[in-house]
């Protein structure tokens, strides 16, 4: 289970962890340097790795040239103007590819066509929820897509 909020200090992980969940969800962008003390806090206190969530390309590299071994999340949304490009979360993938253990591809996905895109690219997973809001039906087109 993954504690999905804007966490921004040890004591939301404090309660993450005694809420039961598994991982808590970090935004690079939002805490700059300071993402690394969290990780590790979280790390050493027995949770999974984290998911780390980015939007950019240099924000992806740093994240997994310093840390691998979170789950690294690319977010299709630009958190600076919030703008959708399922092109912006491709060519991300494209520059970490290899580099990290598990990709999530995040924001944006409104079909099947685009989450096997996401997947050709090297996505491990996607995280769905608008889309899955405005249309009930799409987790069942979904649940039948596998990502390799």
């Amino acid at each position: 289970m993954l504690y999905k909020d804007f966490v921004i200090s040890k004591e939301q992980i404090d309660e993450a962890r005694g809420l039961g969940t598994s991982s808590v969800l970090f935004i690079k962008r939002l805490l700059g340097d300071a993402l690394w003390d969290l990780v590790d806090y979280a790390i050493r206190l027995g949770l999974e790795p984290p998911l780390v969530e980015v939007d950019s390309e240099d924000d992806a590299l740093d994240v997994v040239n310093n840390n691998p071994g979170v789950m690294l999340g690319i977010n299709s949304r630009d958190l600076g103007n919030l703008s959708i490009s399922l092109d912006r979360a491709v060519s991300i993938i494209r520059a970490v590819r290899g580099k990290a253990n598990i990709i999530i591809a995040e924001s944006g996905i409104k079909d099947v066509n685009d989450a096997l895109k996401l997947a050709r690219e090297g996505a491990n997973a996607i995280l769905v929820g608008t889309a899955l809001m405005k249309n009930v039906e799409l987790a069942r087109e979904l649940s039948g897509v596998v990502i390799k």
